[in-house]
């Protein structure tokens, strides 16, 4: 795969149609060869909405349209690497529309998707970003509400809104709305429940502790006049999740799945968006709920969450096929529609977030090398890895073929179908749905089921003479 100047755009890697051979890995890493010189490597890295941003050691910064790979803008700091540090962080929108960049020596600029300069977040000066949670409306013009987390533990409110003012600030305001003692604000994230559209969610994640906060957020005057979600956190008590009682040494992150993409998603919804928290030794996840009844929504969520620890994933092994003696940490995780991805030790192993077996397990940088991160667009669900010298894209094919047999496993018969492929899939999920029924005497609605599977007629007779059943006996003649 390249990022060439060929005038054709780019085409996300991504797999295979319903035909696709089941031996084949749902998951493969390709290289991207850049078909253009770097003159210094990457530090920083982000992609969104096929918008791919790299940021150079030298303070360059490249923004690469994937729809017209021969589309690069080509854009400076307003000031030296040498006054503002080595760029530290990107955050990009989901939209692509807002970038915030953040420096080693606590510089923060804005960049805006139709502009080619950043601006200077000068409220936000000293500020070490961490995290920002966007708005969840993904306003194009502005960034309007948005959260920041910082290393010192601050989560501030921030408006940020273009100016082509020189002296104009950036920013309506920036408010410290809520401080945590434990260390880095490492995720911060925010959307509006579907069933309350009045009513905010708010993850926080540190390297100790998840905290999920839900409630009416206030709104006087126009917008951008006041702050949001000051009267939230001030109101509402937040359901806590300890991470493991372990020195906070290990990599931190809290990650959100992508959008679903075409295809199918489980009937009751409960599937289709996930949050995944990486804390020490174990990495916590689990669905998106969305309740009525927002006093039980987050222990809710957190009761129903599974984890993956660390132990889970082998042990990398030598060229000889020796097993590495000592385990290090997980050091990036990303979130698929089915999956938890995570990095370790050279290594991308992708577990199913539903059966925990590991579906993937390959080693991708060999030596001493690193990876800068770990990256999913939330728009186009592509999933990226980037090194200081190259960028893999994580390609997904047929990714729910098995979803199928998961559902069936747990007895979800409507979701199995649902996923299920084919004839013999389908008589699979009837002739076990049936079983299940009869088990449970429902015989009645057995009989429908039975109709709709190959097991013989003189099988699924005899269980209901044996059982007295001739209401269902007669609904199958």
């Amino acid at each position: 795969m390249a990022l060439s100047p060929t005038g054709e755009g780019y085409v996300a890697a991504s797999g295979a149609d319903d035909s696709a051979d089941p031996a084949l890995p749902i998951f493969d890493v390709q290289k991207v060869q850049l078909q253009f010189s770097l003159s210094a490597e990457f530090v920083a890295a982000q992609v969104a909405n096929n918008v791919l941003i790299l940021a150079l050691a030298t303070g360059r910064i490249l923004r690469i349209d994937l729809d017209n790979a021969e589309d690069i803008d080509d854009i400076d700091l307003p000031k030296k690497s040498s006054e503002t540090g080595p760029i530290r962080r990107l955050f990009l929108d989901p939209s692509a529309s807002h970038l915030i960049i953040n420096t080693n020596l606590g510089e923060n600029y804005y960049l805006h998707t139709q502009s080619r300069q950043p601006k200077p977040l000068s409220r936000l000066k000293g500020v070490a970003i961490e995290s920002v949670a966007w708005n969840p409306s993904l306003p194009t013009a502005s960034t309007r509400e948005i959260l920041i987390g910082a290393a010192d533990g601050n989560v501030y409110e921030a408006f940020i809104e273009p100016s082509t003012e020189f002296y104009r600030s950036q920013e309506k305001y920036v408010k410290s709305v809520l401080k945590l003692s434990d260390g880095p604000i490492v995720g911060v994230w925010a959307d509006v429940l579907e069933s309350r559209p009045d009513v905010r969610r708010v993850f926080i994640a540190t390297p100790s502790r998840l905290l999920h906060v839900v409630g009416r957020v206030s709104r006087h005057g126009s917008e951008g006049s006041g702050v949001l979600y000051a009267k939230l956190f001030e109101n509402e008590r937040p359901t806590i999740q300890y991470g493991p009682d372990e020195p906070f040494q290990a990599p931190s992150a809290l990650v959100i799945s992508p959008d679903v993409q075409g295809g199918s998603t489980s009937s009751d919804s409960k599937d289709d968006k996930a949050f995944a928290w990486l804390s020490s030794s174990t990495v916590r996840y689990g669905s998106l709920l969305s309740l009525n009844d927002t006093s039980i929504l987050g222990s809710k969520m957190m009761n129903a969450s599974k984890i993956i620890e660390r132990s889970k994933i082998p042990p990398s092994e030598s060229a000889s096929g020796r097993k590495r003696p000592s385990r290090d940490p997980i050091t990036a995780i990303a979130l698929s529609q089915w999956h938890v991805l995570c990095f370790v030790e050279g290594r991308i192993v992708a577990i199913n977030r539903l059966s925990q077996e590991i579906v993937y397990d390959q080693t991708i940088l060999g030596g001493n090398k690193t990876a800068l991160g770990l990256v999913a667009d939330q728009k186009k669900g592509t999933l990226w890895l980037f090194t200081a010298h190259e960028i893999f894209e994580i390609a997904i094919g047929d990714e729910d073929r098995d979803i199928w047999k998961i559902m069936l496993k747990e007895k979800r018969f409507d979701a199995a179908l649902q996923f299920a492929r084919g004839p013999s899939q389908k008589d699979a999920v009837a002739t076990a749905s049936g079983d299940y029924l009869v088990k449970k005497g429902q015989f009645l609605e057995a009989a429908s089921v039975y109709g709709r599977s190959s097991k013989a007629f003189e099988e699924v007779a005899l269980t209901f003479v044996d059982n007295d059943q001739q209401d269902a006996l007669r609904k199958i003649l």
